[in-house]
């Protein structure tokens, strides 16, 4: 067994000793995402049952290319190699907000771009084009909530 071997089984027993319960409702929680995509994903090609747009097949990959790396992120985080999984997890993050932002705009540009594997900038790609919104049910919470709520907590709503 060579350093890093025993340097990741070092760090595999420690994270599961200290967080051992946490990791197996993550699993559990992969394990129903998989199952959930396993059941329902061919709906994204079924014109006669989901409604179908141009970034249907992109959402198709996209889909499974984030089930990949959220298993690969809770693989690379249980070894202790904890910035690999966080390129990872943020690898995912900006799939799903470009992908929900293809799916919803009707500029194809950004979808174009994203197809053919160029660079695509989440900030001036899919943020500065979005507008926001304080959420109308953040509103109810008073004076004060509505100030911190205003300046923190947005709704993105892509136009």
């Amino acid at each position: 067994m060579d350093l890093a071997e025993s340097i990741e089984q070092a760090n595999s027993a420690l994270v599961d000793a200290e967080h051992g319960q946490e990791l197996e409702l993550l699993r559990a929680g992969l394990n129903s995402l998989y199952l959930m995509a396993a059941q329902y994903a061919w709906l994204l090609d079924a014109p006669h049952i989901a409604i179908q747009n141009q970034a249907t097949t992109i959402l198709f990959s996209t889909l499974h290319k984030n089930l990949i790396a959220l298993h690969t992120s809770l693989k690379l985080s249980r070894l202790g190699l904890y910035g690999p999984a966080r390129s990872m997890l943020r690898h995912v993050f900006e799939s799903l907000l470009i992908a929900k932002f293809c799916s919803i705009n009707q500029n194809t540009s950004l979808y174009e771009r994203w197809k053919e594997g160029d660079a695509v900038y989440l900030t001036n790609g899919v943020l500065k084009k979005s507008s926001t919104r304080t959420p109308p049910h953040f509103l109810s919470y008073g004076d004060y909530s509505r100030t911190i709520l205003t300046r923190r907590c947005t709704r993105s709503r892509f136009t």
